[in-house]
């Protein structure tokens, strides 16, 4: 069945609001609603992309649709903003109509060819953002582009089907959690069903590290908590990053996007960094999206100042140990998605010059941040906020956090087997995310294989698939550099500052003490 694109925009269906079933929305989720009301091209709308190897029925994805997502209400209900300006669920009773929610379409090809390629999925799937999601009906979309030819990052794919889901339905590891219950070897005995495992190997080479003496792990892990506990208060009004190429004055501006999708690389080159270096998966990751950073501004500014100073905004998830595993094995009736999440800035060493200077920093920078109370005292602060302060304060607030950052990255692991949906092998796939931030990356594992997926302002950065084609390349920097006998080792660090930063407030008010 093939549709016109013109199919995606039915008009709203009218609801007897009066006589439906409400729940209550988080204040999280509520914002999510408001910004894209405030302005369409900041709608929270992920697009999740799963590349097959040949073509799919409509009526199969549509039984799929029936079968997986409306078990689960929150692909029943749809969005009411009430007149004070809280927003809710909404469960008339009315069964979602399929024929709106699940399409095959032929989407625009340039120059008019036949098939399209991944240039003109990346084109589709960039023209949806400006567009509001209709909020009268469950906000959810399933697309099959029905003239796919040689699609997905590594061109092998001749069916693309992409999951529209408005980021109100859920955050990026309860919906992956749900997207696990879609395969054809779901089995819910089977509590990981294959996801990626992420506990620290066991192979880490941590002998490379200088041993940090005890007193120093003491006053580090107390300057930690007292720069966490400042900037978990003090987020927005902290300084921000320093000027350049790839940052917005104010997200305000940001309009218009485009997107791209690097080739994939291997999980287990990635591995073999980390073993090497002592480092772990996210390390190796962060290090080469440092050099990406480091490479667009050395071509676009002509060098980078050695005082830049450059952040990423990290989504990171706010659930315990327990609360994640209990997402895994669930039914999809039974998948409690929700937004639980929150966001870590952590600063790019785009001032190191070699790949393993910059693999070094990441792991000390990240190895801090997880152990700042940064995340969790910013999360309860910003429940209070959403609970006490009105909805236009809030979304300033959050603006204000966004304009301090340059970029946003959203990180999530995949299944580490193949997967099947209707006996179709999928071949790869990939999350599109935006944020309020001119440049959005998206890393995803899946079947040993990492896709980095970029959704930029098209001002800002109107070529973003050249920036993914670099991402290989850095990868294959760190190899090579990690490939040599006697390769780069970290650098002993000082710990001097830290002992200051901690001392520091006591001196000061012993000072004022004396003074008065």
């Amino acid at each position: 069945m093939r549709l016109s694109s013109k199919r995606l925009k039915n008009k709203e269906v009218k609801r007897n609001i009066s006589m439906a079933a409400t729940r209550k929305m988080n204040g999280l989720s509520q914002t999510m609603i408001a910004l894209g009301q405030s302005n369409p091209y900041h709608d929270t709308i992920i697009q999740k992309v799963i590349f097959l190897e040949k073509q799919i029925k409509v009526e199969a994805v549509r039984k799929i649709a029936k079968e997986k997502f409306l078990p689960n209400w929150r692909f029943r209900t749809s969005v009411n903003i009430k007149k004070s300006g809280e927003i809710e669920w909404v469960d008339d009773g009315v069964s979602p109509d399929l024929d709106y929610h699940v399409v095959g379409i032929d989407i625009p090809t340039a120059g008019g060819r036949q098939y399209a390629n991944q240039e003109d999925v990346n084109n589709f799937i960039a023209g949806f953002y400006g567009k509001k999601m209709d909020l009268s009906r469950p906000p959810w979309q399933l697309i099959a582009i029905t003239n796919a030819k040689n699609a997905g990052p590594d061109g092998d794919s001749d069916c693309v089907l992409i999951a529209r889901l408005h980021h109100v339905i859920g955050d990026g590891i309860s919906l992956e959690a749900f997207s696990l219950t879609l395969f054809d070897d779901f089995d819910i005995t089977k509590p990981t069903n294959g996801q990626v495992n992420t506990k620290p190997s066991s192979k880490k080479n941590k002998a490379l590290w200088p041993k940090v003496p005890v007193y120093a792990q003491f006053f580090n892990r107390l300057r930690i908590l007292l720069e966490g506990t400042v900037e978990g208060i003090a987020a927005i009004n902290l300084p921000g990053d320093t000027s350049n190429a790839l940052k917005v004055s104010t997200a305000r501006d940001l309009k218009g996007r485009v997107a791209a999708l690097s080739k994939s690389i291997s999980l287990e080159k990635v591995k073999e960094i980390k073993n090497l270096t002592g480092c772990t998966v996210n390390d190796v990751l962060f290090a080469c999206l440092a050099g990406l950073l480091r490479s667009y501004l050395i071509e676009t500014e002509g060098r980078v100042a050695p005082n830049m100073k450059i952040h990423t905004n990290c989504l990171i998830n706010m659930r315990s140990n327990e609360e994640t595993q209990a997402l895994l094995g669930k039914d999809a009736a039974d998948v409690a998605l929700d937004n639980k999440f929150n966001f870590l800035p952590i600063r790019m060493p785009v001032n190191s010059t070699t790949p393993l200077q910059r693999l070094y920093a990441c792991k000390r920078e990240l190895d801090e941040k997880k152990h700042s109370p940064a995340p969790l005292i910013a999360m309860k602060l910003s429940i209070l906020a959403f609970i006490m302060l009105p909805r236009n304060v809030v979304m300033q607030c959050m603006y204000q956090a966004f304009d301090r950052v340059t970029t946003m990255l959203s990180n999530v692991p995949g299944p580490k087997d193949e997967k099947f949906i209707c006996g179709i092998k999928v071949n790869s796939m990939t999350f599109f995310s935006p944020g309020l931030v001119a440049s959005n990356f998206g890393l995803i594992s899946y079947n040993n294989k990492i896709t980095l997926s970029i959704l930029s302002d098209e001002k800002v950065l109107p070529e973003p698939q050249k920036f993914a084609e670099l991402f290989p390349k850095e990868l294959d920097k760190l190899y090579e550099a990690v490939q040599q006998t006697d390769f780069e080792k970290p650098r002993k660090q000082e710990y001097y500052i830290d002992v200051l930063v901690v001392l520091a407030p006591f001196a000061i008010l012993f000072f004022l003490r004396y003074l008065f």
